[in-house]
């Protein structure tokens, strides 16, 4: 099958035995969009499946070949939206002659992976894909069905569902739209108008913003708003009527959704004389929530000019999300007691929660801080509370977990685990059947639906999953099995003996030379105490006389490196004589070649098997001659390895030397 698909079948001797032209959309636009990705798959001896190059599958019978050696082909389906590029089967290569049907799998650039029955000539089943981390889950406010999705591979899913008409704790596999026109971007949040139906805002990271209108069965084009912003748009949500806020860069603006060539309105933000750089929004009914790059949190009055409430300081760092616990939950018909509580999360390390309280008073209004939640290992990334049960928090965590809190109480519930190393959103169930029910998504590509009686916090155990550990968890993991490993291995008496004889003092072989380092850098410690004992000899009115210990911190040594030949060699000898008593000889050797003593390097390395190509390469500094003897000391080093055994080292070693035969004759 060639590019421009044409298919033709071809005899084992050359020879063309049949053609077929497969039709191609005569359409310039459509030729400029993408290319065409020829695809072929033979999937019975009188079927030849093909891809049109652009969505459509079709079959072609190769047997039935007309007198001009053309094939005829027949249309099988185009479910696809976009670029049909892979077929698969699970036919066998070879077949009975009994009929048979396999199902056949076609995959597109739309992401949806199709299962055709090719008997019926009807779809089995439609699964959608994700080629992008999930960044968030938004669930429609007036349809329970649907959700919405936010993926970093430029496209946004809505997921069409409802519960099984048998069973409303199960949700069906409903329909998924894709979204991809005009978007153009990794979408970043998303928000469903909460009056006007079918009405989807979102943003992207490239500072992008837009409306999108899910009606109808066919995907229809996103309408971008004007930019106003800079960087990514991490925070998206509706205000009064057609206010749409958007934070994005340290800014804030409000787009008017119902104009769409009206540029933005900026909101600023200042406390105490400082203009506030933004990071996330959140409008209620009873004031607009801000957060600050900064960690602080305040609250402003709910319509415009939006007029500074309270302010609280909860984080040092930026704040990531914000969200207000709902006035009224699904199972009551009263308001809840909880709708003055406000949860917040930030980039802050240590992956608390804070739960702040709004206290609106009659005279002052003022924003607690309540409580803090702490239990995750890494920066939260989502809050949301949850709209069935009063004071039950959902949050997702860097450290790959996913959290439910019953803030009443201040602990942690259930405990969800992925595959996936971070866990960016969570959102909970709309349907009041399935108050159990939580949708994540992270970074594995995938949209995960748990039933969270199933993962209490008492059967949680850290231990189970080493993708959440940090990496000093990590470490000290590690150290413990090299610990384990030693205390398994048993030291004969003989050896042990030796071992004691050969104790030496350690020292570290980070420097070359470690004396001059460790004169050169005293500690700031010392320092510090000889302040303090000055200090305190002045106000005992007596003057300070330091001790012996004091004096032996200032040994200026290492000053001779800086003096005549002479002290420069006396310094590389007491250098050498300390590698020598620790232990150390790789830099004895090296400080050897600084030292001009070549020979005695030589010989050194020899008697200690440490001879190596870099080694001999020095020798021909002494003479010629000399060269020769380092090579018979190198060689005879050879052979008491090669009765060592060091077979996959020699080989190295002898290779350098260019003698292959000796090289092959080792092994």
């Amino acid at each position: 099958m060639s590019t421009f698909t044409g298919v033709r079948i071809w005899s084992r001797t050359g020879k063309l035995v049949a053609n077929c032209a497969v039709p191609v959309n005569s359409s310039k636009a459509h030729r400029s969009k993408a290319p065409n990705w020829p695809t072929l798959l033979w999937y019975k001896p009188n079927c030849l499946l093909v891809a049109d190059g652009k969505s459509d599958l079709l079959e072609i019978n190769p047997l039935v070949i007309d007198a001009k050696n053309k094939l005829e082909w027949k249309h099988v389906h185009s479910l696809h939206k976009r670029g049909l590029y892979c077929i698969a089967s699970q036919a066998p290569r070879i077949q009975g002659p009994t009929e048979a049907h396999w199902p056949v799998w076609t995959v597109s650039q739309d992401r949806n992976l199709i299962k055709f029955d090719m008997k019926t000539k009807n779809p089995i089943a439609t699964y959608g894909s994700c080629g992008g981390y999930i960044y968030k889950i938004e669930a429609c406010p007036y349809d329970a069905g649907k959700i919405a999705v936010s993926v970093g591979d430029g496209a946004v899913r809505v997921w069409q569902t409802d519960t099984l008409e048998n069973d409303d704790s199960k949700l069906g596999p409903g329909k998924l739209t894709t979204h991809w026109q005009n978007v153009q971007g990794k979408v970043l949040k998303l928000a469903w108008h909460p009056i006007r139906e079918n009405m989807l805002a979102f943003s992207t990271a490239e500072a992008r913003v837009g409306i999108i209108d899910t009606s109808g069965k066919n995907e229809k084009p996103a309408k971008a708003l004007l930019p106003a912003l800079r960087g990514g748009v991490y925070s998206l949500c509706w205000g009064d009527g057609f206010n749409l806020y958007a934070c994005g860069g340290g800014e804030l603006v409000i787009y008017q959704a119902d104009k769409k060539d009206q540029f933005p309105t900026h909101v600023n933000v200042v406390v105490e004389g400082q203009r506030w750089d933004l990071s996330e929004v959140q409008w209620r009914a009873r004031g607009l929530v801000v957060g600050s790059g900064t960690g602080a949190v305040a609250v402003l009055s709910a319509a415009t000019p939006h007029t500074l409430l309270a302010v609280a300081f909860p984080f040092t760092k930026m704040i990531y999300t914000i969200d207000w616990h709902p006035q009224q939950i699904s199972t009551s018909n009263e308001e809840s007691p909880f709708k003055n509580l406000i949860a917040v999360c930030s980039l802050d390390k240590q992956g608390d929660i804070v739960i702040l309280e709004f206290c609106d008073n009659e005279d002052t209004k003022e924003l607690k801080k309540l409580k803090t939640l702490s239990a995750h290992k890494a920066p939260v990334h989502d809050i949301t509370w949850s709209p069935h049960r009063d004071a039950q928090l959902l949050s997702s965590s860097a450290d790959g977990t996913y959290k439910v809190w019953d803030v009443a109480e201040g602990v942690v519930s259930h405990v969800l685990v992925g595959p996936c190393a971070s866990a960016l959103c969570a959102t909970w169930s709309s349907f009041p059947a399935q108050a159990h029910a939580v949708l994540t998504g992270g970074s594995d590509y995938s949209l995960r639906l748990w039933d969270i009686r199933n993962y209490p916090a008492e059967a949680f155990d850290d231990s189970q999953y080493p993708q959440l550990l940090l990496k000093k968890d990590k470490k000290k993991l590690k150290d413990k099995r090299e610990m384990r490993k030693k205390e398994e291995y048993i030291v004969e008496p003989e050896e042990q003996i030796a071992a004691t004889l050969d104790t030496k003092v350690k020292s570290s072989r980070k420097y070359l030379l470690p004396t001059i380092s460790r004169q050169m850098n005293n500690g700031k410690i010392d320092g510090a105490r000889r302040v303090f004992k000055n200090y305190m000899a002045k106000q005992e009115g007596r003057v300070y006389v330091p001790g012996a210990h004091d004096k032996q911190e200032y040994d200026l040594e290492y000053l001779k490196i800086f003096g005549s030949m002479k002290d420069v060699n006396d310094v590389l000898d007491n250098e050498m004589e300390r590698h020598l008593e620790t232990g150390n000889l790789e830099p004895w050797i090296i400080l050897s070649i600084f030292r001009g003593h070549i020979e005695d390097m030589i010989q050194f390395a020899s008697q200690r098997d440490m001879l190596c190509p870099y080694l001999l390469s020095i020798a021909p500094c002494v003479s010629f001659k000399y060269w020769k003897d380092a090579t018979q000391l190198y060689l005879t080093q050879i052979d008491r390895l090669v009765a060592r055994g060091e077979e996959e080292r020699l080989s190295g070693m002898l290779l350098f030397l260019i003698s292959l035969i000796r090289s092959l004759k080792v092994f």
